[in-house]
């Protein structure tokens, strides 16, 4: 459901925060053209800028800190701070990938850790800034004008400065999403890493990484972790473009295979950067000693990039004969990756934790605020035609309730995705499922609660108290619409917001 400003009526916008209103608030809200346009100039400077740095480096050079600062960003997360930056960390591998375009341009400059930092966070910023257009063309957000300006002919320096970049009101909930799944803004990471400072410290302190006996294993153990680096690396279409390994899969590149790269490039210090070089033809022998199930052309191809092999994702980097391990970046890549080899499994656990959502979680957290509950309703013991999830009443008001935690995954900041998000929340009160995209029909939430309606006595011992039954479905993340044909849908984290409903 989309507010409105009380006073004058007009829709409000996420200016985080806090919802705010354009009119009452005196914003100069650019039309979806204008923005469009704003967006392609800056993106325009951006690009010439960074070519321009780019061409004027020393490239080799430039390379070697851009893979030292890549495994930083990832022994960091790993082994202090369990805090990571999206954007930076696909900065890292654009920007390796965006300086071999240029490898063969003669540049003198020579960067220093604090100048390839800088570029990092400038260009981390850039990658936020293509993302904009999907969001400025879906009207997810705006650009607001600080001052007037003429379009044709503003000055480079207000480019940036005069706009200000604000999310739909809609976006809340997508931030909200996020961080139930650990995909925090820098802000909130912050926080969340202050309060759990002393589990952090303690780990760190006290190494003792845990045995896994099985794939299946692992991902129930770490399926939290796995769930976060799928979605976070997914986000929107740049980062799901950039992080597409389908290519492995095709060549039966398991994790598997990526782990043994891990093993044997291990540092030998514990805790170090974890950042090593070996002449390609040693990594040659390697693959053909330890990865024997594979051609072994075929493998280097697949894992190293090159001035040669530009069209691959960038786990080694080959530069003068030697090839480029990051033990620390492969971990988190090969977290990323092995939901996506082993999606079986995974699903697996995906169903798994579905069913501990829906049959002690929600009941749990109902009981918590009061409500007496009874699960698993059916019309009938043998082949019942319909099932509730649960059923839930308190004081005056019975609620019958379905819930679902399938509600976030890949190109989440997308539209399209929300769109089907409704659809399918929609779905459940109409009576339909949509498998693969394509509409089946299941009996609908508006069935089930004339069911309950005219089975009322022997399905609440309280019956005589009620005087309302209404249709409640409790999604695992925020939803993106609050009600649908006069049924209340709300995330799991509102469910202590109810008592305004009975």
């Amino acid at each position: 459901m989309e507010h409105s400003c009380e006073i004058c009526g007009t829709k409000l916008i996420f200016d985080p925060p806090d919802l705010k209103c354009p009119e009452c608030d005196n914003m100069c809200l650019l039309s979806k053209k204008d923005a469009l346009q704003i967006w392609s100039k800056q993106n325009t400077w951006f690009s010439e800028k960074f070519n321009e740095i780019i061409s004027e480096s020393n490239k080799k050079e430039l390379i070697s800190w851009l893979l030292e600062e890549r495994e930083i960003l990832a022994s960091d997360f790993i082994t202090n701070t369990p805090s990571l930056k999206l954007g930076n960390f696909l900065a890292t591998s654009l920007l390796i990938k965006a300086v071999f375009e240029k490898y063969d341009t003669v540049g003198t400059v020579s960067p220093n850790a604090d100048s390839v930092e800088k570029l990092i966070d400038y260009f981390g910023f850039f990658v936020g800034v293509q993302a904009r257009e999907d969001l400025l063309k879906d009207e997810f957000a705006y650009y607001v004008a600080k001052e007037p300006f003429d379009i044709k002919t503003i000055d480079e320096s207000k480019l940036m400065s005069n706009f200000k970049f604000i999310y739909n009101q809609q976006w809340r909930g997508i931030v909200q999403t996020f961080e139930d799944n650990l995909i925090l803004t820098e802000d909130s990471a912050k926080s969340y890493v202050d309060t759990h400072r002393k589990e952090y410290d303690d780990i760190i302190a006290n190494p003792s990484p845990k045995k896994h006996s099985s794939m299946e294993q692992t991902i129930q153990d770490l399926y939290p972790t796995f769930k976060s680096f799928k979605v976070g690396l997914t986000k929107n279409a740049i980062f799901a473009r950039f992080f597409d390994l389908t290519y492995l899969e095709e060549k039966q590149i398991s994790p598997e295979t990526l782990n043994k790269i891990i093993n044997e490039f291990v540092p030998k210090k514990p805790n170090s950067i974890a950042l090593t070089n070996v002449p390609s033809k040693l990594f040659l022998k390697f693959i053909r000693r330890k990865l024997k199930e594979l051609d072994k052309h075929e493998a280097y191809n697949a894992l190293v990039f090159s001035k040669g092999n530009k069209d691959i994702f960038p786990f080694c980097v080959e530069l003068d004969g030697f090839v480029w391990v990051s033990t620390n970046f492969l971990v988190l890549m090969n977290t990323f990756y092995i939901p996506f080899f082993h999606k079986k499994l995974y699903n697996k656990e995906t169903l798994k934790h579905s069913t501990i959502f829906e049959n002690r979680d929600v009941p749990d957290k109902l009981r918590i605020n009061g409500f007496k509950v009874k699960q698993n309703v059916k019309d009938r013991k043998k082949n019942p035609s319909l099932q509730i999830d649960s059923i839930a009443w308190k004081n005056e008001v019975l609620y019958v309730i379905e819930t679902k935690i399938w509600d976030i995954g890949c190109v989440f900041e997308s539209k399209k995705t929300h769109h089907n998000r409704s659809r399918d929340l929609c779905g459940i009160v109409d009576g339909i499922k949509y498998t693969s995209g394509k509409p089946t029909q299941i009996p609908s939430l508006i069935k089930k609660i004339d069911f309950v309606n005219t089975n009322i006595e022997s399905l609440c011992p309280d019956y005589e108290i009620i005087n309302e039954i209404k249709g409640l479905i409790i999604t695992k993340s925020y939803p993106p619409i609050d009600s649908y044909k006069g049924v209340i849908i709300m995330g799991f984290n509102d469910i202590g917001y109810l008592d305004a409903n009975v």
